[in-house]
């Protein structure tokens, strides 16, 4: 995703949404979210064994929306958002004579922590809003923590650890997001949200291909001018 793609985008949104302002009702306030996050990578190697897990993730942050009319509204945030996931890879040592039948095996833990910009057009029926947009985000800092083993010989197995700064994602991406929101009082809602992205920097990379990310998350909003 081009940064000057998404620097047009987030302005025609923003200039959208304040040609409103003057006749329509606005609240802000602060969210808190927790859910489950993976991160998928594509390899063209046939004969590897690659599986991707949920683990632990979620958002906090700030939300302003945007009251158009009785049922529709603009929402805008900007979010915390940490991703995490762990892909557990099987690599058979096919072109090693004498290790026919033996795997190479690596575990990866990946934390990548991104600023978060949602923008989405929602639809309210009573205390229910339905919402619908996308979510750019900026990476801040991106992690992988490796564990690999495989035999040495004689029935020895070798164990490798390490930490690697560098994942091979994109500085900035660009994907869907959608959402229910309910609003228990006029402060406080409940909220569900999935957001799910590619990501193509691995280009030609055997192994890094298709970056594919997805969050699903569960939490509070709390508005902080209502009364």
């Amino acid at each position: 995703m081009k940064t000057s793609s998404v620097i047009y985008y987030l302005c025609f949104v923003f200039l959208f949404a304040f040609s409103f302002k003057g006749v329509a009702q606005q609240t802000f306030g602060v969210k808190l979210n927790g859910g489950i996050s993976k991160m998928s990578t594509s390899s063209d190697f046939t004969n590897v064994t690659q599986e991707n897990y949920y683990r632990p993730s979620g958002n906090a942050g700030l939300f302003y929306n945007l009251q158009i009319d009785s049922t529709v509204l603009i929402g805008g945030e900007v979010l915390w958002v940490q991703i995490e996931g762990r892909e557990h890879t099987v690599i058979p040592m096919e072109d090693m004579p004498n290790f026919i039948g033996e795997h190479w095996i690596h575990d990866f833990d990946r934390h990548i922590s991104y600023i978060g910009i949602p923008v989405y057009l929602g639809f309210k029926i009573k205390k229910l809003i339905i919402n619908l947009g996308f979510q750019t985000s900026f990476k801040v800092v991106s992690k992988t923590n490796h564990k690999g083993q495989y035999p040495q010989g004689g029935g020895e197995i070798i164990i490798v650890e390490d930490d690697r700064d560098w994942i091979g994602i994109a500085n900035i991406v660009l994907g869907l997001r959608g959402g229910i929101i309910f609003n228990l009082t006029n402060r406080v809602g409940i909220e569900a949200n999935y957001y799910s992205w590619n990501d193509n920097t691995g280009g030609q990379s055997k192994y890094f291909g298709v970056w594919q990310g997805q969050q699903i998350t569960l939490g509070f909003r709390y508005s902080l001018n209502k009364k």
